[in-house]
């Protein structure tokens, strides 16, 4: 009874062309055109990466208004486990709505979340810091977007820069 109460109080659809998207299907009210389908697959694939997005975003909310308890009742609510919570609170966090590229996906934010900052004390050798390379950051996803890199490729040259910094 709560679920049915939960869709009818917080209807979800997305209405795009013929094609209207709700919690049970998508109801399709004429023939689409090849142009409407595949715009609708493109809208649809946009919306499944913003729900990492959003989720991330709902819990770094949630942990400033509620702080204890915020990944059991999130579990719970969202079915997915403490683990993938925390790392979609930890890039939301990280990345600012101002800093998110539309043009690229939450996994290739990813990759470059964990670039650090490097420091050469007095020893004379260089260190890795705890504080985030914003601009090193930008660089990569700047890069990314321009060469229109895949994950995989991004992940390749963050790894190749991270072991160049260790040296």
């Amino acid at each position: 009874m709560k679920s049915k109460q939960i869709r009818e109080t917080n209807e979800l659809q997305l209405r795009i062309g013929p094609y209207k998207t709700t919690f049970v299907g998508t109801e399709i009210s004429r023939v689409s055109t090849l142009g409407e389908w595949q715009n609708y697959g493109e809208i649809l694939k946009r919306v499944d990466e913003a729900k990492q997005w959003a989720i991330g975003d709902w819990l770094v909310d949630g942990k400033r208004h509620y702080g204890d308890g915020l990944y059991e009742r999130a579990e719970k609510i969202v079915n997915i486990d403490k683990a993938s919570l925390g790392k979609l609170k930890s890039i939301a966090e990280r990345f600012e709505l101002l800093l998110r590229s539309n043009n690229l996906t939450w996994n290739h934010h990813y990759e470059v979340a964990s670039l650090k900052k490097t420091y050469r004390p007095e020893t004379g050798k260089w260190k890795v810091s705890d504080e985030l390379d914003t601009d090193k950051i930008q660089e990569f996803l700047k890069r990314a977007e321009e060469e229109k890199l895949s994950v995989r490729e991004l992940g390749n040259i963050v790894s190749q820069f991270k072991a160049n910094q260790q040296r």
